[in-house]
């Protein structure tokens, strides 16, 4: 990524603009290392491809090697989203099809998983739920790190869009937090938040204003914002 071109003005705040070709961004760190048994992710997008067309569009991944198990959310080449855990023997994922309520073009996506072990894992789209697996969630430790708009399953894949938000919480969101988050573009008590640190510049993933320092910075302006 190029610090001088990505870092870009977002709709709240300052976000990173990937260009779904070779921009990704690698956290340094495993899932494991942050949350095992229940925990959240918060992201929040701008999309530059629409609900249905039909593009492999990249959230973040953590596999194994090229494969499973996995921990990833992906908008899939048959316009649904899957998004949590997998492995080989079992799929404890969310899968919720695009639409223009949840995938918003070139507007302002909070997306929330929140998951428990053997229980639950649900999806929350700007304050709303849109979707969960049933339950029985089996916890995966791939060995790969957290990768932020990439996916090296088979041919690299990649995001199309905007970044501007990126934490991981070691307990659950519920309900009013994840409607509060969207309101307040992340006014949620920062201690709780597991902030991620950025790797120093590797290849593509090269992020400038970040290396360094935190992906996110929880704050009531919202935002992705330098330490």
């Amino acid at each position: 990524m190029d610090p001088a071109t990505d870092w870009v003005v977002g709709e709240k705040g300052y976000a990173l603009d990937f260009d779904n070709s070779d921009d990704y961004v690698d956290t340094n760190t495993q899932i494991q290392a942050l949350t095992t048994n229940r925990g959240s992710v918060v992201w929040t997008v701008q999309p530059n491809a629409a609900f249905n067309s039909g593009t492999v569009e990249v959230f973040w991944s953590q596999l194994t090697g090229t494969g499973n198990p996995e921990f990833s959310a992906q908008h899939f080449s048959d316009n649904n989203m899957y998004i949590g855990f997998s492995s080989g023997g079992g799929d404890s994922r969310v899968v919720v099809a695009a639409s223009p309520s949840n995938w918003i073009l070139n507007g302002v996506n909070c997306y929330i998983l929140t998951w428990e072990a053997s229980g639950l894992s649900i999806l929350y789209h700007n304050g709303k739920r849109i979707g969960d697996n049933g339950g029985g969630t089996t916890i995966q430790t791939p060995s790969n790190n957290l990768l932020i708009g990439r996916m090296d399953l088979g041919p690299p894949r990649f995001w199309d869009g905007q970044v501007s938000q990126f934490s991981v919480y070691n307990r659950i969101l519920f309900l009013s937090e994840a409607q509060q988050l969207f309101v307040d573009q992340f006014a949620v008590e920062r201690e709780k938040a597991q902030i991620i640190p950025f790797a120093p510049a590797v290849a593509a993933g090269y992020v400038g204003p970040l290396v360094n320092g935190p992906i996110i910075k929880t704050n009531v302006g919202g935002g992705l914002v330098a330490a």
